[in-house]
């Protein structure tokens, strides 16, 4: 059975099966997340693996503020939340949208204020 692409390049509204688009994709972790759109594989969108890339952002720190954040709001985009939490003294804030079996991370971003 194909797995869903856990490091996402999510080109359309569907996760790309794994080998699709990807060379040496590897299966995705066991621990799915556990918040508020339910126990869901995590897939990302190229943008938010730039946006973590330039922003020194590690998958454990996104999957923390998912897990548990400090506190959450509709997101401006249709459909997506945005989830903050405070990491050594800034606050990680992620814009995530729940599908249907899955929850896409959209961006990243750290913040001095809340």
């Amino acid at each position: 059975m194909p797995i869903a692409c856990y490091y996402a390049c999510a080109l359309g509204p569907e996760p790309l099966l794994a080998g699709t688009h990807l060379t040496g994709l590897e299966s995705p972790p066991g621990d799915s997340l556990i918040f508020g759109f339910g126990k869901k594989l995590l897939v990302y969108e190229r943008h938010a693996r730039q946006r973590m890339s330039q922003r020194n952002v590690t998958e454990e720190q996104v999957k923390a503020v998912l897990a548990a954040p400090d506190w959450s709001a509709p997101a401006v985009r249709p459909n997506a939340r945005k989830f903050v939490k405070r990491i050594a003294g800034r606050s990680l804030t992620v814009i995530a949208e729940s599908e249907l079996g899955f929850v896409r991370v959209i961006t990243v971003y750290w913040s001095t204020e809340d």
